[in-house]
């Protein structure tokens, strides 16, 4: 999600040279945290209101429950005393299945899918691809080949 939201900021920015100031500051302003910025960031460049609610799924889960997980794991607390958020780290990290990770990467390609409707128009980038009944995505071989003198990133669906 850092990726992908900075990721079309910055390309709003690169083909907007002349865009407003106050969008501009807003884009670049690095101490928004990826709550804000995944919230605030569609609209801005779209112009048009967000349809991501902080309150709502996708949003709200991923940043409340996956992000306790993630936390828990990134910022490991060994032993029972709870954070300030009042959740145990420790039970966290060790109560991790294939469920919540499932659900986890289901509630991200929403909020990617959302966040580029606001922007595109269409219901998901071309490049993510689509889970399999199994729930895994297709493989994708990368490889770097030359072209004209230049390296380039070509992607080959398997």
């Amino acid at each position: 999600l850092e990726s992908f939201i900075s990721g079309l900021a910055v390309a709003f920015l690169m083909e907007n040279p002349n865009a407003q100031s106050d969008v501009v500051k807003k884009l670049e302003d690095k101490n928004l945290s990826l709550r804000k910025r995944l919230l605030l960031f569609p609209a801005l460049i779209s112009g048009r209101p967000s349809i991501l609610n902080d309150s709502q799924p996708p949003i709200q889960q991923l940043f409340g429950e996956c992000k306790e997980r993630r936390d828990s794991f990134v910022h490991c607390e060994p032993g029972p005393t709870p954070t300030k958020w009042g959740y145990v780290k420790e039970e966290h990290f060790h109560d991790v299945n294939l469920a919540v990770v499932s659900k986890t990467v289901d509630l991200t390609y929403e909020a990617i899918c959302l966040a580029w409707n606001v922007v595109h128009g269409k219901d998901k980038p071309s490049w993510l691809p689509t889970r399999d009944s199994n729930g895994r995505f297709p493989h994708v071989q990368v490889a770097l080949r030359p072209l004209d003198g230049k390296a380039v990133l070509n992607l080959v669906r398997a």
